[in-house]
């Protein structure tokens, strides 16, 4: 039985990616920020063991081809990088001290993103603050010319209608999911998750290797709702994402084994 290590990689993937929104401001299209990024680093060497299947989802870019000449990594593991690329969109901003409307990131800020990543060579990227699905096109072109090859994307997201989630891998996406659950109530009030659940499975070295994002509701109050309530709920949607991840894999760990010792019976 290979449960644990299932449960190992989810929860490692999903820690490295979802750590990132502690500390960052809400939804709201209209408010400025210093142009940077914020990342972490984590090398991911357990197998999942099962790979559930899921349903819902935009599906991956050419899920069926090959890595080819993109599989330069030598050892059986994974190096994913998670990556708030803080607001690679369009957007109201202030650069240099100058307001600018409806003004994509600057080059600098895209150039130092781009730097970054090639220099740790990742098999895939995790982001958050993402625009556009040709947003996160733009950042798989411009590593591509660089010098790495991610040809493979994902993109999702919630009720935020500007900021939302990706995932770029040199591996081939085989399958996406989304929550079951995506609203909860505050006050009588219904909400949804902003930035949505990102989960995707790529398969690489003959294992699948699943990934959840999330990019929580920031500390930044805003005066419609009580921003540290809305956290905990899409903290516990996430967690019953998670809960039914593990339950559908012991489930169909149970079914293995029972079909297992019905066919030794019968010898």
């Amino acid at each position: 039985m290979r449960a644990p290590e299932f449960f190992g990689a989810v929860c490692c993937v999903l820690l490295a990616l979802g750590t990132l929104s502690c500390k960052k401001r809400s939804s709201t299209p209209d408010w400025d920020t210093a142009e940077g990024s914020t990342s972490a680093v984590v090398d991911v060497s357990l197998p999942t063991g099962v790979s559930p299947k899921v349903d819902g989802g935009p599906k991956a870019v050419e899920p069926n081809a090959e890595p080819g000449s993109t599989d330069a990594r030598p050892t059986a593991g994974l190096r994913f990088i998670s990556y708030n690329v803080k607001n690679w969109l369009t957007m109201d901003r202030n650069v240099d001290r100058k307001p600018l409307k409806n003004s994509s990131k600057p080059e600098a800020g895209k150039a130092a993103v781009v730097r970054i990543l090639v220099d740790h060579s990742p098999d895939v990227v995790g982001i958050c603050e993402i625009g556009e699905v040709g947003d996160l096109g733009e950042i798989q072109e411009m590593l591509k010319e660089a010098g790495l090859n991610l040809p493979y994307l994902h993109f999702t997201g919630g009720s935020d209608p500007v900021r939302r989630l990706g995932i770029l891998s040199r591996y081939p996406i085989t399958s996406t999911a989304k929550p079951v659950e995506s609203d909860f109530q505050l006050r009588g009030k219904p909400f949804s998750i902003n930035r949505g659940i990102l989960d995707a499975t790529i398969q690489a070295h003959g294992k699948p290797y699943r990934f959840l994002g999330v990019h929580l509701k920031s500390k930044r109050e805003v005066d419609y709702a009580d921003q540290e309530q809305m956290r905990i709920h899409e903290a516990r949607l996430l967690r019953r994402h998670v809960d039914a991840i593990r339950m559908r894999a012991w489930s169909f760990m149970a079914i293995s084994t029972t079909l297992g010792r019905v066919a030794r019976s019968k010898r």
